[in-house]
This record gives structure tokens, C-alpha cells and sequence, in this order.
């Protein structure tokens, strides 16, 4: 790689990189409170009784965002069901409440599926292992291959953070170095994407 090529892609990469560090926060799939209020408000329906079941509609989402705050959107998803079972199996839910009940489920699954489909910042790095100059017909096969070793590591590392979604490499940097013995360390910037 001549000396203008490596400089192009480190300033692109540093720009990356404050981009990333001002929006590089992990994407959380639960809608706020504020979102839930909303799909309440919408969900709404006249009915006797519809403030204490708004009530327990929020303490189940609550409970099923704390549960799964650490999962994978699908696995949430999975467990959303028996949260709303609770409800549901409370009692006294006429066929409007029960729309009700039913309405923030689905609103719920739409949202969580919205926000599954968003591609997810993750950064991280990665090493070769000890490689040896002489074994390598050059400076640019040695750094060719470490570097490739490197990126293998990271993008195995990174890979359990985007659970059942597809991890994609958006840039990548390795730095060539000298000595007889080299290990060779990657920073990827990728993003988690589909389902």
C-alpha cells in the first residue's frame, strides 16, 4: 500500500471514528416510556376500569424490559407473550380490553421489529498471531496476511454482539510494522444488520 493510500484511509477512518464515538452508543430495541404512553394513548379504548389495566399493562412491559434489557430482540420477543398472558389471565377483561391488551402487544412487536431492522454500530479490535519475517516473501505478504488474521479475530469477537443479525465490516485499520517476530492488531468499525 503506498504512503498516500495508507494516509487516505486513516483520515477516513479517524473521521469514522468521531462519528462513531458521537453515535456509537448500542441501539436499544424497547421503546421509552414515553413511546409506550403513546401506544397507550392510541390503543385507548372507553371502558370502565381502564386505569387499572393501563396500570397493569405498564408493570408487565415494564418487567418484560428489565428481563430482557440483555437479550437479543428476538429472544425479547419470544418472552413478550407471557408477560401479556399475566394480563390477560388476571380477569375481567372485556372484548374492548382485551382489543386494548392485544393493540400494545402488537404495537410493541412492530416497534421491537422496526428497530431490529436498524443496522447497529459495533466497534472492536482483533490480533494475528506471532508471525515470523522470514517465513513471508515480503513485507507486503506478512502484512497482508496479519492483518487478515487480525480482522478473522475482531470480527469473531464482535460477531456474538449482533446475536442472530449479520456482521458487517465497514472499514478496517492495520498498521504495518517491522521486527523478525510481528503480531498484528485490527480496528474494525462494522454494524450489525437484518435479522
Amino acid at each position: 500500500m503506498n504512503v498516500a493510500r495508507h494516509l487516505g484511509a486513516l483520515v477516513l477512518l479517524t473521521s469514522g471514528a468521531v462519528a462513531w464515538a458521537q453515535d456509537g452508543v448500542e441501539i436499544d430495541f424497547h421503546p421509552t416510556d414515553v413511546q409506550i404512553k403513546e401506544m397507550q394513548q392510541s390503543c385507548a379504548v372507553s371502558d370502565t376500569g381502564m386505569l387499572a389495566l393501563g396500570e397493569k399493562v405498564s408493570a408487565a412491559v415494564a418487567d418484560w424490559r428489565k428481563a430482557t434489557a440483555a437479550s437479543a430482540p428476538a429472544v425479547a420477543l419470544k418472552q413478550l407473550d407471557g408477560f401479556f398472558e399475566r394480563v390477560r389471565n388476571d380477569g375481567g377483561l372485556s372484548g374492548r380490553k382485551a382489543m386494548y391488551v392485544l393493540c400494545i402487544e402488537k404495537a410493541l412487536r412492530q416497534f421491537v421489529d422496526s428497530q431490529r431492522d436498524r443496522p447497529q454500530p459495533v466497534e472492536g479490535s482483533g490480533s494475528s498471531s506471532p508471525l515470523r519475517r522470514s517465513t513471508f516473501a515480503s513485507e507486503e505478504d506478512i502484512w497482508h496476511s496479519g492483518c487478515q488474521q487480525a480482522e478473522s479475530d475482531a470480527v469473531s469477537r464482535l460477531q456474538p454482539r449482533c446475536g442472530d443479525r449479520t456482521l458487517v465490516v465497514v472499514s478496517s485499520e492495520c498498521a504495518q510494522l517491522t521486527g523478525s517476530v510481528r503480531i498484528y492488531t485490527a480496528e474494525i468499525n462494522a454494524e450489525c444488520r437484518g435479522r
